[in-house]
């Protein structure tokens, strides 16, 4: 019997019983290798989230594309979510497991996502908000201009909302924080907003 013969037999067997697999890229971006823990026979089962206290931006991924956030760790979990460039900054835990980062999606679903695709956000901790006893109005402000009201008393700070003059009378905090009023803005969010636009209503 020749070589050839030989090994023939064996390849159908080793077919037959699933050990070989033809692999082809995928049209969205996910793990290169499945996570040897999800190789396992029988249903996948949710890996514990860790809490969810840092912030990620989605990275190698074309605009056109997205990231699978999936059930669990590893990339025989199906998928729950979906992350794109355009979703800005969105929640995730502060280390990964087995290459594999607890994320939140836009639409509030929880599962992991590859930390390959992920990118840390360093950002800055929020700032106490004082008692918003004092009512304002906007000055030096156009009509169809708006006022950003920040997450912290400096511009280094993300926007967390908006006043423009048509919101009228709002309130903020009596005192001032190096040039910056504690204010709720017109969406409900309390936050910052520079003193050089705001009027103090006696």
């Amino acid at each position: 019997m020749t070589i050839a013969k030989r090994i023939i037999p064996v390849l159908t067997a080793c077919a037959t019983a699933g050990w070989l697999m033809i692999s082809s890229p995928s049209a969205q971006a996910d793990a290169a290798r499945p996570d040897p823990q999800s190789m396992k026979t029988g249903t996948t089962v949710q890996a514990h989230r860790p809490a969810l206290t840092c912030a990620y931006k989605v990275r190698h991924v074309r605009h056109s594309s997205f990231l699978n956030v999936r059930r669990g760790p590893g990339v025989k979990h199906r998928p729950v979510g979906r992350l794109t460039m355009a979703n800005g900054r969105f929640a995730g835990a502060c280390s990964a497991s087995r290459g594999w980062v607890a994320v939140k999606t836009r639409n509030g679903r929880l599962g992991w996502a590859h930390a390959r695709y992920l990118h840390r956000v360093h950002s800055t901790p929020a700032i106490r908000i004082p008692d918003l006893a004092c009512a304002y109005q906007l000055r030096k402000v156009h009509n169809k201009g708006y006022l950003n009201v920040r997450r912290g008393p400096s511009v280094r700070y993300r926007p967390v909302g908006r006043l423009r003059v048509a919101d009228g009378r709002f309130v903020g905090s009596c005192g001032s924080r190096h040039g910056w009023a504690a204010v709720k803005a017109a969406n409900g969010r309390e936050g910052w907003a520079s003193t050089h636009y705001l009027h103090k209503v006696n």
